[in-house]
């Protein structure tokens, strides 16, 4: 589920972070965690804090670009 955030009052310098800001909640391991998903990224990917926070454990991809 995704939801947008609607609870900010933006100023006119700041109108287009309302648009592409999205807040959203999922489990991990048994853990529930809250992100926030910018639509202006064009990559899919989790900060490395998440992967330390959490103890993921990561692989090489097997064909880098």
């Amino acid at each position: 589920m995704i939801r947008r955030l609607l609870g900010s009052q933006p100023n006119e310098s700041h109108i287009s972070q309302r648009e592409n800001i999205f807040h959203t909640r999922c489990k991990i391991l048994d853990k529930a965690c809250s992100l926030i998903v910018d639509s202006g990224s064009c990559c899919n990917c989790c900060s490395t804090r998440l992967v330390e926070k959490l103890n993921l454990t990561t692989i090489p991809h097997p064909k880098p670009y």
